[in-house]
């Protein structure tokens, strides 16, 4: 299963639509579109966002497996929330 199909699964799991994720995200519908059809990625950004909309994690998203306690991809989600805490503040 790619990460297209994974977000597309996820989404209608979830009850949004194309529109509602978009919105959420702050993208077009087109991203949406192209992200669930494989014709393009999100970025490491909206990858965090969408496993916290979607109620899963950034490894799952990218890779099709769920991360291990401590595994690196894990740790780096860790840092990046922490950063975005950090200018949300500011």
């Amino acid at each position: 299963m790619s990460i297209g199909e994974r977000i597309m699964e996820l989404r209608k799991e979830a009850g949004i639509s194309q529109a509602d994720l978009s919105k959420a995200l702050e993208v077009s519908r087109q991203a949406v579109s192209k992200w669930e059809n494989d014709l393009a990625n999100p970025d490491v950004i909206n990858l965090i966002r969408l496993a916290d909309l979607l109620d899963t994690d950034v490894e799952y998203l990218a890779t099709g497996t769920h991360p291990e306690p401590g595994s690196v991809v894990l740790n780096i989600v860790e840092t990046v929330e922490r950063v975005e805490e950090k200018i949300v503040v500011k």
